[in-house]
């Protein structure tokens, strides 16, 4: 099956619950067959999608102005973190727009999730959440989320989405005091460094 043959069938089957996936992709493949049509294994092959990430790429087919909307706040808070904007609250006004259009779409899925039966739990709508955003601010997955055709859940990366355009990712506070503190020790002929003694409350 060409790569436009398994775009097709993904698209059919994108828009089955993951619920009803294995028995509509058992129909799609018999029918596959049937025609004569060597797509019918690669069909059989399509995994089932997490209930996020198919909700996610029935956003992108039903709420594509606001995952367009998503999609560029994302790249106006890149902008304003690398410094390509000329105005002091430019990070700010990105953030605040770029939050609003993501609760949107989360909001959107609540009500999409609970209109269809398995009900919006707290963990399945923050699983959402992370895929919208994290997908928004990689460029190499706009396609694929303007599409619909994401494939596999995301997760928002450690302390700054968009620390991956400056370079290196910043570590997380933990892991730069840890460094602090091995500096510190190495100044003081590598013994660690002196902890206080717990106050004893009387």
């Amino acid at each position: 099956m060409n790569e436009r043959q398994q775009d097709r069938a993904r698209a059919e089957l994108a828009a089955v619950p993951p619920r009803e996936f294995r028995r509509a992709r058992q129909a799609l493949a018999l029918r596959l067959a049937k025609a004569g049509e060597a797509r019918a294994a690669a069909v059989r092959k399509i995994t089932r999608p997490t209930v996020p990430v198919w909700m996610v790429n029935r956003l992108a087919r039903e709420e594509a102005p606001a995952v367009e909307r998503l999609v560029k706040t994302a790249g106006r808070m890149r902008a304003a973190q690398l410094g390509r904007s000329g105005s002091a609250g430019a990070l700010r006004s990105a953030a605040q727009a770029h939050h609003e259009a993501l609760a949107h779409l989360v909001e959107q899925a609540r009500r999409k999730l609970t209109e269809a039966g398995p009900g919006a739990p707290h963990r399945v709508l923050l699983r959402i959440e992370n895929t919208l955003d994290a997908a928004a601010a990689d460029p190499a997955l706009h396609g694929a989320l303007r599409q619909g055709r994401l494939d596999r859940e995301l997760d928002v990366r450690g302390f700054d989405v968009f620390a991956a355009a400056r370079g290196k990712p910043r570590a997380p506070r933990s892991e730069e005091r840890t460094r602090v503190a091995q500096r510190a020790g190495k100044r003081r002929g590598g013994r660690a460094p002196r902890r206080m003694a717990p106050l004893t409350v009387t």
